[in-house]
C-alpha cells in the first residue's frame, strides 16, 4: 500500500506544534492499526515552505523528522518505508510529483478536511480512481472557522489547478504564483501569516488572469 500525506506549511518546531501533532498523529494511528506488520510506503509531500532563515527546511522533510522515531520506536522499519517529494508547493505540485511512483495501484491521500473536495478531484484526475482521500479534522486557525471563504477560496484554487492541468504554460505560471507567496509571506510576522495567508494567495492569482 501507497499513504500519501500532504504538508500545511513549515512550522517552527514539528515535534510540539498543535496542528501538526494532530494532524500527523491521526494519521499515523489511522496507517499503524491497518498496515502495522504490512508493507507500507509513506510518501510525503511539500517544498520550502519555511519561514526562518536560511529557509532551507521543507514541509516533506519535516514530516519525516516527525515519522521517523515513531517508525524506529514501534520497530515498523521491516515493514514502512518513507519517501520525500520536497519540491511542490502545491497540492497540485505534490499530486504530480506523486503520479509516477503510483502504477495503476491503490493508494491513500491524506489532506486537510476543508479541502477534501477539492483534493478528491484532483486526485481521480491526477492519481487515478484507485485512490482514497481521507480528510483530516487538525486546523485550529482563524481561517478554518471563516467556512464561506475558505470554501471560496477552494473553488477557485480548483479552477486554477484544473486549468493548470490542461495548459503546460499556466501551470508554469501557477508554480511562480506559489513561490512568490512563499517569498512574501516570509516578510510577515507569524500573526500576520495567519491572517493573510489566504487573502495573499487569492490576490496574487487573480493578479495572474490579468
Amino acid at each position: 500500500m501507497i499513504a500519501i500525506i500532504n504538508g500545511y506549511g513549515v512550522p517552527k518546531n514539528i515535534l510540539t506544534d498543535t496542528n501538526y501533532n494532530s494532524y500527523l498523529g491521526q494519521v499515523f494511528n489511522y496507517l499503524w492499526t491497518r498496515y502495522k506488520n504490512k508493507r507500507l510506503t509513506v510518501i510525503l509531500c511539500g517544498g520550502a515552505g519555511d519561514m526562518i532563515a536560511p529557509y532551507k527546511r521543507t514541509e516533506a522533510g519535516e514530516m519525516a523528522r516527525w515519522f521517523t522515531p515513531r517508525i524506529k520506536q514501534l520497530k515498523l522499519e521491516k515493514y514502512w518505508q518513507l519517501q520525500k517529494k520536497d519540491q511542490g508547493l502545491s497540492v497540485l505540485e505534490n499530486m504530480l510529483a506523486c503520479k509516477k511512483s503510483l502504477v495503476n495501484q491503490q493508494a491513500l491521500f491524506f489532506c486537510e478536511a476543508t479541502r477534501e473536495k477539492k483534493v478528491k478531484i484532483l486526485a481521480e484526475k491526477i492519481l487515478g480512481s484507485k485512490v482514497k482521500v481521507i480528510p483530516i479534522e487538525f486546523d485550529l486557525s482563524p481561517a478554518r472557522y471563516d467556512l464561506a471563504v475558505r470554501i471560496k477560496l477552494e473553488q477557485e484554487d480548483l479552477v486554477y489547478s484544473l486549468r493548470a492541468l490542461k495548459d503546460p504554460i499556466w501551470r508554469k505560471k501557477l508554480a511562480l504564483v506559489n513561490k512568490e507567496k512563499i517569498r512574501l509571506l516570509r516578510k510577515l510576522s507569524p500573526r500576520q501569516r495567519v491572517q493573510m495567508i489566504d487573502k495573499l494567495a487569492r490576490k496574487l492569482r487573480q493578479e495572474l488572469i490579468r
